[in-house]
């Protein structure tokens, strides 16, 4: 009734030449209107109502990761180390002598061990003939 009043007192201030013609133009285009702010405001409600249910299932998702991160960190505390790893105290490094100079090694190739090479210089020793006991 309200729509109808409206449109009588816009005919009464237009005063057009057929105003039946113009009251149903009027009544039409006010029917358009209502339908489009109908039609706006279910769409805007079921924005909201998507946005509130995926607010709700992130909230749902965020809870069961939080309840997943609790049980993990239970069950790490569970469970116990089946075997104890023991720390080997690291050995200083061997340090190698330089090889003697040839001024150092005495005549006869070393003396020492009288073998087949000299171990710290690398070059091969000539054996010695040992003496025979007539």
């Amino acid at each position: 009734m309200p729509t109808v009043t409206g449109a009588l007192l816009s005919m009464l201030k237009l005063r057009p030449p057929d105003p039946v013609l113009a009251l149903s133009e009027y009544l039409l285009r006010k029917d358009r209107e209502a339908e489009f702010g109908e039609e706006a405001e279910r769409q805007s409600a079921k924005a909201i109502e998507r946005a509130v249910y995926e607010e709700a299932k992130a909230a749902e998702a965020a809870a069961k990761l939080e309840i997943s991160r609790k049980k993990a960190e239970e069950a790490r505390r569970a469970i116990k180390p089946r075997s104890v790893v023991r720390v080997v105290p690291k050995l200083p490094p061997k340090t190698l002598r330089p090889p003697p100079s040839p001024s150092e090694v005495p005549e006869g190739g070393g003396g020492e061990g009288g073998g087949e090479g000299d171990e710290n210089s690398g070059e091969p020793v000539a054996a010695q003939p040992e003496p025979v006991a007539a």
